[in-house]
């Protein structure tokens, strides 16, 4: 059986190691929880939705979850995508609460909550990109197969308005409870089998070969931090304080006392996610404050992070950015 595992997104990621190299007093601090918070809030509904969709994965139903694949001078992102037999579901998820509005003449969504407004992208705008692009790349592999889409609205705290001249644009926006009934109306109204189990296999392996990496969005910039706002050092992975302190022969946790042998790819992430993409050793000594340079090199040589340039220009490269 076929499918991808959802993960969190980079953003999320990028947020989660910020906090934690960030003082809670710090000015930025209340401003990136509240955008982590919404995020995780996001995260939760793509996964309830998962919940729903995942006992269905079966050879003849195949799900590839937050994917992201270039599309001529342009990425598309997708929540899910359900390849079957006969038809092909794109799934996107809203985790919006409040009396929604779509307003499809000016290509937004209004939000209003406790008296206050707040405008989104018009997921149907959305939606029709998303669908336009895998209808590409399927007229590039030569398969007519029926493309479908739904907006799916993840909480139960959000009310769905629509102008009622307008109606028929919005038989694509559901509630998660409707998703799997919906579901089953497709396979009724699409009884032809088009596609084999085989060929089913190869476009999902097509469209997940692409899928590509986030670029990097500079974190300290938007949130109006310096490097010395954050903490360095090394992160323990048993209780991810930066607390990791270099004995003889191993590594120790001056917190918990957790100890290691050796330092993983994760523990030398924070660098490139939060300050730059390519590092100088320099850099990333002074970052983890580790004294032996030669040691952190045969460090991250045996962890296969990549250098470009010579001895004295040399830098390292994020694995987790493009």
């Amino acid at each position: 059986m076929s499918y991808t595992v959802r993960e969190m997104s980079h953003d999320q990621l990028t947020l989660e190691r910020l906090l934690l190299r960030l003082d809670k007093s710090h000015f930025s601090y209340p401003f990136a929880e509240e955008d982590l918070n919404k995020l995780k809030a996001g995260f939760k509904g793509e996964c309830y939705i998962d919940s729903l969709t995942d006992p269905l994965n079966s050879p003849k139903f195949i799900t590839i979850k937050n994917l992201t694949i270039p599309s001529y001078f342009e990425t598309i992102q997708f929540d899910q995508i359900h390849i079957t037999s006969s038809f092909i579901l794109i799934v996107e998820c809203k985790n919006v609460i409040g009396k929604i509005t779509l307003q499809p003449d000016t290509g937004s969504m209004k939000r209003e909550m406790n008296g206050v407004e707040n405008y989104f992208r018009d997921p149907i705008w959305q939606l029709n990109r998303q669908i336009n692009g895998l209808k590409n790349i399927l007229r590039e592999k030569k398969l007519d197969i029926p493309v479908y889409g739904y907006i799916v609205f993840t909480t139960t705290n959000s009310s769905i308005h629509t102008d009622a001249s307008q109606s028929h644009l919005y038989k694509s926006v559901i509630k998660s409870e409707q998703l799997t009934h919906k579901i089953r109306t497709l396979y009724k109204e699409n009884p032809k089998q088009v596609l084999t189990p085989k060929q089913i296999s190869s476009l999902f392996n097509h469209l997940i070969e692409p899928s590509i990496l986030p670029i990097f969005k500079d974190p300290l910039a938007k949130y109006k931090l310096n490097l010395p706002d954050l903490k360095h050092g090394i992160s323990c992975l048993h209780c991810e304080g930066i607390n990791l302190t270099k004995m003889n022969y191993f590594w120790k946790c001056t917190a918990c006392f957790h100890s290691t042998r050796s330092l993983s790819k994760e523990q030398l992430a924070d660098y490139f996610i939060l300050v730059n993409p390519k590092a100088k050793l320099k850099d990333l000594q002074e970052f983890y404050l580790i004294k032996n340079a030669k040691s952190l090199k045969r460090t991250l040589n045996s962890l296969g992070v990549e250098s470009n340039g010579n001895t004295n220009s040399k830098e390292y490269i994020s694995w987790m950015h493009r």
